[in-house]
């Protein structure tokens, strides 16, 4: 598997400190994998498409991302959502 397939690494490697979600290729993780990166919490949407690209190895759209785990977000579950999320937040 190429390095952009293996986001398990990205994954167990949580950033230190703030607020961060991990955003996943949906299709990847609904199939068992993790394809994505760790993404600050608020983060433009074309940079946020343009990290989980690379790490997933292939073209996605928004509607492509799922948000699958969040660190330093207190009091409050991200939605899986994650665009209609940062604007709550």
């Amino acid at each position: 598997m190429s390095a952009a397939h293996n986001s398990w690494d990205r994954y167990e490697t949580t950033p230190g400190s703030g607020a961060w979600v991990f955003v996943a290729d949906r299709n990847a993780f609904d199939s068992g994998s993790i394809r994505g990166d760790w993404i600050p919490l608020g983060s433009e949407d074309h940079a946020v498409l343009a990290q989980v690209v690379a790490a997933a190895g292939r073209p996605l759209g928004l509607e492509d991302l799922i948000v699958i785990d969040q660190i330093g977000v207190p009091n409050e579950m991200v939605d899986e959502d994650l665009f209609a999320t940062t604007e709550a937040v």
